[in-house]
């Protein structure tokens, strides 16, 4: 298989050829039908603009009888191998269509350009959209596309070997390769996870040699900074060098080899006498009227005289640089020497490309071309003193490809492997390359297990941000459209680009066609005029949208409603351009509307965002870059504004757009440091100060940072960030006015810090609150961390302290963070404004979500609601999720819901429209999405029953220890203390843990519990065997003081801080006398009911069970044990996101339950009787068991069915 690989790289990695085509699909296809591998057919219907024309290689019949197109079309215009990406998906559509087929495997190639495009389009779903002139349901079924870029200078390593696989398995396996496996070959997620994976050990091995450079540590502790951040900081920079040289930006030849007559007469007196002395130095005459550039005069000049010889002749323009640009820096790093991160990158990092240079952006070190981009990224972490610290990272971490060869796996050897692409992927447009998206996947995947758990931070699959943000742009534009419909608004913003495609067509531009545009948007009559245009309308809402997300994490809802909001703009444009003539379609592409001047204002406009974490922020701000960059076209020869510009442009500083801090705090030691109503103008302000004076800092913040955004002076940049710092001091000054000196030193120390302890909201984006009162839209997915959480072992101080005191009404001790996430949420919008979360589930049916809940029904009006019912949509969490928006209107009692048990990412707007019931969520009660029959069961089941809390029984948690491994004991060892001291037996039972206990019955595993309850009150003395035992584990381990020791060199923690001794339990156990009697018991955590009845008060339960004791308790056990019971708890009770339940006191107590007559108590309690005979195996006297349950409850068959067909399926 060598031969194959051999010749798949030397196919893929050359300029495109028709021959080498199908010698490539020979080896993929081995079976094809060749069609017409000759026959070049020229394109002459509307893709004419786009398309040169295409040959239909041949047709491949999968095993499984789908049928394949292959083909390879040629493109008109260079750069559309790149671009235009949902023309040629349309084209490809038309294909297969015309061909009758599934699928179509194709070659894009433009004539004389080195790279290619290797891509599978297959249909996508099928939906209905109402054509707007017709008024007929049609169909439009989306292609989806998967593409390699391929070709000279591309990366190969990911396609070369996919194919390779695909062969080698089809060859082996005659029911291979099917539709799917080709779809396989193409996947995105492999590609990325396999990347995450290596760039993650990558991080992890620079951190470790930061930590050991003594310079390093000694900056790092001066300038408060981490070798993690610093780590992130320095790979985000390398991996966007990556991204940009892509771009053919980096290191562009400043000047020409050979200059005419002419040219060499313009250079010579371009720059007075300097020029006149340096040009005949470096360009030396051949004979035939032109001049040579000499390389020994060009080591014969200066650094300074390279900058006036750039600025006298005409280098290559920007694109042309080297896609391989770091690599060469690597390379000659090694040659020279020298430190590549000190004696390369930090002088590239924090001077050539944080350095303003001209036009010409010469950069003397390294005698190239090298833009400034501003922005910020490309400034030393914290202002940490670059030149004059050695960090001296060795080489070998960058690459080490001199002593691995092939198998080099330093930074760059594995950035090197693979293809980067400028553009994010869409829902029907995926690259099998690595794209920005991957610097937030990445954000997450470094953090460690433990550490993402305690910042609550997953990172959101685009298909999810993708919905959440279309559905929060059609909410918002049915309101700030009112008299357009939700439809019409939906229509378009789902399905805009598939409608635009069709509705641009010659003959629809004519009016010849109806439109697949509603005509309540966009109508044009047979004469060509536009009759109805309400786009304009839908264009200045999406112009003047303005959308916060609190916990902007990796930067994914900023990005996706950038996306979605210019991808908006742009079909408006389209529509537009139908009537316009040709040179104002061209001002309103290239300078009204271009897209990078769409996204540079949707950025500076519309988006705004912070996050507690400092290297959240920096990814959210490199990402947007990113998106700017790759819409930066540059045009080499433009003179005015309508060709274009000459050179890259800087990046926009975003530090008043993202900023980095607690989104849930606007205080400082307890006193607000700003007041709403004074920045939003109302007449309540403090006596202190005039309206007028207050009025005019904001209005001089707000200018401020509007010059910012677009500054690209550093020194300029500089004093704007120290006025903007000025003037957020003068407005909190005035709130901290009377405060010790002390505090004011510590405010004034928590400016300086990376991530302060609050965000002030209304100050920091004052323009927002000034204009319209708050935010249209807020969005986000904040971080899931239980407020219980120690956030300090020292004090005993949890999470939920912090906020305890801020006023939040849906504060719980027992919530989690994300519920204040939502009611600041609320508190960021302005009347209507919309909020979209993904949380978790528990919210839901949990205790401590009474008080979200009630916040919701009473506050706001949830239009949305979805839950995922078990689906694990975080790869690196375990948690249950469920995505709402809600408007912050009145609740009409009309809430979309909707359980998705299934995949369904990439229509999940379709499937939420076709599964969804309306629902009316009112009151703090448990919220549930029900269909009809569901609801008929719920009425039925909560009519019949009485809650279990209002029976005659105790529920109480087994039994705390604080340290199982002393008091719970095998067998061996409670004989080994009897024997020693009989009177041992006394305080030794036998133990249950939920483990070991099943549906009515359970195993004893042979546990013994030293049962020294405090309530007990006992005297260990009189139990010396017991207590030699105990002391066995060190005393400092048991104490019950939470303190820390030191024995033997190790650090010892002791229980949990309580008045009890050490010997004694961490509980109390005032129940004990429970514990001897007859019980139910049950372990918390369990995929199915495992109720099991202790009769003779044998056993103590563990910690991780529960027990029940009281009245009624066989008839009780039948009913909790039985499948209605499942259903229900499954359907209103909560999850841990593995697939199992949580069967907590609280909700085991909400469970309805009939009171049952003495003969139906006495039929059920006969049954069990039999039943535990059989140690709970008998199956036919179970399903006796559920059948008489249901009849209590007087459910129909078909209800029965269902419930039974739900707990088959583990539908939660």
């Amino acid at each position: 298989m060598n031969a194959v690989v051999n010749k798949i790289e030397a196919i893929l990695r050359s300029e495109y050829s028709t021959k080498n085509f199908v010698d490539l699909v020979r080896e993929i296809f081995p079976n094809i039908h060749f069609v017409s591998p000759d026959n070049f057919n020229k394109e002459f219907t509307n893709f004419s603009s786009h398309i040169e024309g295409s040959i239909h290689i041949g047709n491949f019949i999968t095993p499984d009888t789908k049928k394949i197109v292959v083909m390879a079309v040629q493109l008109k215009k260079a750069g559309y191998v790149e671009n235009a990406r949902s023309t040629q998906r349309s084209y490809a559509k038309k294909l297969i269509e015309n061909g009758n087929a599934d699928a179509a495997f194709i070659a894009f190639y433009t004539e004389g350009e080195p790279k290619w495009r290797l891509s599978l389009v297959r249909l996508d779903y099928e939906m209905k959209i109402e054509n707007g002139r017709l008024k007929a349901a049609e169909s439009l079924t989306p292609a989806k596309r998967y593409s390699y870029l391929v070709g000279q200078d591309e990366p190969c390593h990911t396609a070369i070997s996919r194919f390779y696989r695909f062969i080698a398995d089809s060859a082996a396996n005659p029911e291979h390769p099917t539709l799917d496996d080709l779809e396989e070959a193409f996947s995105v997620e492999k590609v990325t996870d396999e990347f995450f994976n290596l760039y993650c050990e990558k991080f992890h091995q620079l951190r470790e040699q930061l930590e050991s450079i003594e310079d390093f540590r000694i900056e790092a502790e001066q300038h408060n900074f981490t070798s993690a951040q610093f780590a992130k900081k320095l790979m985000g920079q390398i991996v966007f060098l990556y991204f940009l040289q892509k771009k053919g930006w980096l290191g562009v030849k400043a000047w020409p080899n050979t200059l005419t007559e002419k040219e060499y007469k313009n250079a010579f007196f371009a720059r007075g006498a300097k020029s006149r002395e340096l040009i005949p130095i470096v360009y030396r005459p051949v004979g035939d009227g032109t001049y040579h550039v000499s390389n020994a005069g060009l080591k014969r000049i200066s650094d300074s005289d390279e900058e006036v010889l750039a600025q006298c002749v005409k280098g290559n323009p920007w694109g042309t640089g080297p896609r391989d640009f770091m690599r060469r820096l690597f390379n000659l790093a090694e040659s020279k020497h020298v430190n590549f991160y000190n004696d390369i990158l930090e002088p590239l990092f924090y001077d050539a490309l944080n350095r303003n240079r001209g036009e010409q952006g010469y950069c003397p070190a390294l005698h190239c071309r090298i833009p400034f981009l501003s922005g910020g990224l490309f400034e030393p972490i914290d202002g940490y003193d670059w030149e004059h610290n050695e960090f001296s990272i060795p080489n070998e971490v960058f690459s080490n490809v001199s002593t691995k060869g092939r198998d080099a796996d330093g930074i760059l050897d594995i950035f090197d492997r693979y293809n980067f692409t400028m553009s994010e992927d869409e829902p029907m447009e995926r690259e099998v390359a690595i794209d920005p998206e991957m610097l937030g996947k990445v954000f997450e995947n470094l953090l460690e297990v433990n550490d993402r758990k305690s910042k609550g931070a997953f990172y959101t699959p685009r298909e999810i941000v993708h919905y959440m943000c279309q559905e929060s742009l059609i909410n918002y534009l049915t309101s700030a459209v009112p008299d357009v419909t939700e439809s019409d608004i939906r229509d378009f913003i789902l399905y805009g680009d598939l409608m635009k495609d069709e509705d641009t067509t010659k003959e629809k531009r004519q009016g010849n066609g109806g439109m697949y545009i509603s005509d309540n948007l966009y109508k044009i009559d047979n004469t060509g005029s536009v009759v109805v245009d309400k786009l304009k309308d839908i264009d200045i809402a999406l112009k003047n949208v303005r959308i916060a997300d609190p916990a902007v994490g990796s930067g994914a809802f900023p990005l996706g409603m950038l996306n979605e909001i210019v991808r908006a703009r742009q079909n408006i444009s389209a529509y537009k351009a139908i009537t316009m003539k040709p040179y104002d379609i061209r001002f309103m592409y290239q300078v009204d509307r271009s897209p990078y001047i769409l996204k540079r204002d949707t950025i500076q406009n519309c988006i705004f965002a912070s996050d507690i974490e400092p290297s959240a922020v920096d990814i959210a701000q490199l990402r947007l870059w990113l998106a700017l960059v790759i819409d930066d076209e540059i045009n080499p020869t433009a003179q005015n504004e309508l060709e274009g510009h000459r050179n890259p442009l800087p990046l926009p500083n975003l530090e008043s757009n993202i900023v980095c801090g607690n989104s849930l705090n606007d205080e400082f030691d307890g006193i607000p440091l700003v007041k709403e109503s004074d920045l939003l103008g109302n007449d309540t302000y403090q006596t202190d100060l005039s309206s007028g004076r207050f009025d005019s800092i904001v209005r001089k913040l707000i200018d401020k940072q509007n010059k910012l955004f677009l500054c690209d002076n550093t020194d300029t940049k500089r004093q704007l960030k120290e006025e903007i710092e000025s003037l957020r001091n003068l407005v909190i000054s005035s709130q901290l006015e009377g405060c010790s000196d002390e505090t004011m030193q510590r405010y004034s120390d928590s400016t300086r810090l990376a991530s302060k302890p609050y965000v002030l909201w209304q100050l920091d984006f004052a323009r927002v609150f000034r204009e319209k009162g708050g935010f249209d839209i807020v969005i986000g997915n904040p971080p899931y961390i239980q407020l219980q959480k120690e956030i300090n072992a020292e004090t005993g101080e949890k999470l939920g302290d912090q906020y305890a005191d801020k006023d939040y009404q849906t504060f719980a001790k027992t919530g989690d963070i994300y519920c204040l996430f939502y009611e600041k949420g609320y508190r960021l919008l302005h009347p209507n404004g919309v909020l979209a979360f993904i949380t978790s589930n528990k919210w839901m049916r949990a205790g401590y979500g009474e008080k979200l809940r009630k916040f919701f029904a009473v506050n706001t009006n949830p239009k949305i609601l979805i839950d995922f019912a078990g689906q694990k949509i975080f790869e690196s969490a375990t948690v249950d999720v469920n995505i709402l928006l809600f408007e912050k209107a009145q609740n009409m009692s009309k809430t979309a819901s909707c359980i998705i048990r299934e995949k369904c990412s990439s229509n999940l707007s379709v499937y939420v429209q076709q599964n969804s019931n309306m629902t009316c969520f009112t009151s703090s009660d448990s919220w549930t999405i029900l269909s009809s029959i569901e609801a008929a069961i719920k009425q039925k089941i909560e009519a019949a029953g009485i809650r279990l809390k209002d029976w005659n029984v105790r529920i109480n948690r087994g039994i705390l220890t604080g340290c199982n491994e002393a008091f719970i004991i095998s067998g061996d060892k409670r004989n080994e203390l009897i024997s020693q001291n009989p009177k041992s037996a006394e305080i030794i039972r036998p133990i249950l843990r939920g483990r070991d206990i099943k549906r009515y019955s359970y195993e004893h595993a042979d546990l013994w519990l030293i049962s020294t309850f405090p309530s007990r009150h006992y005297d260990i003395e009189n139990y010396p065997a017991v207590k030699e035992h105990l002391l066995s584990f060190g005393i400092q381990r048991l104490e019950q003081t939470g303190a820390k020791h030191i024995v033997d060199g190790i650090e010892v923690k002791a229980r949990k801080k309580t008045s009890n001794k050490w010997f004694e339990t961490q509980d109390s156990i005032s129940y004990w006398d429970d514990l001897s009697m007859q019980k139910i018991v049950w372990g918390e955590i369990s995929d199915k009911p495992k109720f099991a009845i202790d009769v003779d008060g044998e056993y103590y339960p563990e910690a991780t069970t529960f027990l029940m004791t009281g009245e009624h308790l066989k008839y009780l056990l039948c009913f909790l044990n039985s499948t209605l019971s499942e259903y229900f708890f499954a359907k209103y009770g909560t999850t841990t996101g593995m697939g199992t339940l949580r069967w907590k006191k609280y909700l085991i107590e909400l469970l309805p339950i009939p009171e049952p007559t003495p003969d139906k108590e006495a039929i059920i309690t006969h049954l069990l009787d039999k039943l535990l005979q059989s140690n709970g195996n008998d199956h036919c006297l179970i399903e006796q068991i559920n059948q008489e349950i249901y009849k209590l409850f007087g459910l129909t068959s078909e209800e029965v069915n269902f419930i039974e067909e739900m707990v088959d399926k583990g539908a939660h």
